[in-house]
C-alpha cells in the first residue's frame, strides 16, 4: 500500500517528503535540548518570592558555563539582557514589575547554544493607596452600628479594620474594589483605622468617631420613642427614671443653654461640634453653666418630671445653628433625629 501511494506523487516530491519529516523531527529535538533547564544550581535567578515593584534580580552562573549573553524573560517577554561570565556575580538592576504574580526565566546564549534556568515565580507589590470611606466622615456623633462603604485601590491584598488599635475585621480582596465595612462602636471617642496591606507594604487612613453614652446611667426604660405621638411629632425619647436620678452628658462638648425654656422646663443643651446638639429636658436641677466645657459622662443635672411622670426628655439635633448669637434661635435649629441608635446600650 505505501509503495502504491508513492507512485502517485511526482518524481521530485517522492524524495522531498521524507526529508522534510526528518528535518522537522530534528529541529524539535534540537530545540528541546537547547532550551532544557540547566542542572540544579548551575544557572539560576536568586530573586525572593515577594518583591517590590522595582527590584534587583541577582543571577547565578556556574563555573562550567561559558561566557555569553544573559536574557531575562518576564512572562515570556524579553525585558533585559547583559553579558555574563562563569562564576562572576551579576545582577539585573532595577527591574520594573507590575503588581501581581510573574514568571521570570534566565536564558544564557553562548557558543554552546542556549541554556535556560528554572522558572522563578515572584509576587510583586508596591505601597497600596490608603483605603478611604466613600462617604464623608466628619467630627461629630455616630450611632452604635455604623457601615462605611470603603474603596481599596490596586496594590492591596487584604483590608483590616481596627477600633482603638484592635483588629475587629479582616478580609482578603482583589482590588480595586468597594465594599461595606460594618462597625460596632463602643461608647466614647474611638479611633477607626482602615489598613490596606500586601506582603511588603501597608498604608492606612484614620478617623475619629464619637459614639454617645446613655444619658441616665442605670435607667434604660424608654417610655415614648421618637416619632409621631398624639398627632404631633415627638422629637426625642422619654427615659423613665426615679425623680432626682443623675443625668450625664452623652458626649463631650460645650454647654450652650442651661436654664428654663417654655415646654422643655429646665433644659441643658450641649454643642458637640459638627452641628450636633443634645437636649436634656424636664430637669429638676441644673448643675452646669452656659459656656462650660463638659466631658462624656459628666453630671449635668437631675431627672425631673412632666405630665405626672418622672423622666428625662432627650433629643439629638443635626445641622444645628449653634453659632447663632441669638440664643433663642438656636433652640430647635437643625433636624431632629432619633437619638436611640446613638446611645442605646
Amino acid at each position: 500500500m505505501p509503495a502504491k501511494s508513492s507512485r502517485l506523487l511526482p518524481g521530485r516530491l517522492r524524495f522531498l517528503a521524507p526529508a522534510r519529516l526528518c528535518a522537522a523531527a530534528l529541529a524539535s529535538v534540537l530545540l528541546t535540548t537547547l532550551l532544557a533547564p540547566a542542572p540544579a544550581g548551575a544557572l539560576a535567578l536568586r530573586v525572593p518570592a515577594q518583591t517590590p515593584l522595582v527590584t534587583d534580580v541577582p543571577v547565578e552562573v556556574s563555573a562550567t558555563d561559558p561566557p555569553g549573553v544573559g536574557l531575562l524573560f518576564q512572562d515570556g517577554t524579553l525585558v533585559r539582557s547583559m553579558m555574563l561570565a562563569p562564576s562572576a556575580p551579576a545582577t539585573f538592576s532595577a527591574v520594573t514589575l507590575a503588581p501581581g504574580t510573574h514568571r521570570l526565566r534566565l536564558v544564557l546564549r553562548s557558543r554552546r547554544g542556549l541554556v535556560s534556568s528554572p522558572v522563578a515565580v515572584v509576587s510583586a507589590w508596591g505601597t497600596p493607596p490608603a483605603p478611604r470611606s466613600m462617604t464623608p466622615v466628619h467630627a461629630g456623633l455616630y450611632p452604635k452600628c455604623v457601615t462605611l462603604p470603603v474603596f481599596v485601590g490596586v496594590g492591596a491584598e487584604r483590608l483590616t479594620t481596627l477600633v482603638n488599635g484592635k483588629a475587629v475585621w479582616t478580609s482578603a480582596l482583589v482590588p480595586p474594589v468597594a465594599l461595606p465595612v460594618a462597625l460596632t462602636l463602643p461608647s466614647g471617642v474611638d479611633e477607626i483605622e482602615l489598613r490596606a496591606e500586601n506582603p511588603l507594604e501597608t498604608s492606612s487612613t484614620r478617623y475619629r468617631m464619637t459614639r454617645p453614652t446613655w444619658p441616665v446611667p442605670g435607667n434604660c426604660t424608654v417610655g415614648s420613642g421618637f416619632g409621631m405621638r398624639w398627632g404631633r411629632m415627638h422629637k426625642g425619647i422619654d427615659i423613665h427614671a426615679p425623680y432626682g436620678a443623675s443625668v450625664v452628658a452623652a458626649a463631650p462638648g460645650k454647654v450652650i443653654w442651661a436654664r428654663y425654656l417654655t415646654s422643655y422646663g429646665a433644659l441643658v443643651m450641649i454643642d458637640h461640634g459638627g452641628g450636633m446638639t443634645t437636649y436634656y429636658a424636664h430637669l429638676s436641677r441644673i448643675d452646669v453653666k452656659m459656656g462650660q466645657q463638659v466631658k462624656m459622662g459628666q453630671h449635668v443635672g437631675d431627672v425631673g418630671s412632666a405630665g405626672g411622670a418622672a423622666h428625662l426628655h432627650f433629643q439629638l439635633f443635626v445641622n444645628a445653628d449653634n453659632d447663632n448669637p441669638d440664643m433663642y434661635r438656636r433652640v430647635n435649629s437643625g433636624t431632629p433625629v432619633d437619638p436611640y441608635p446613638y446611645v442605646r446600650p
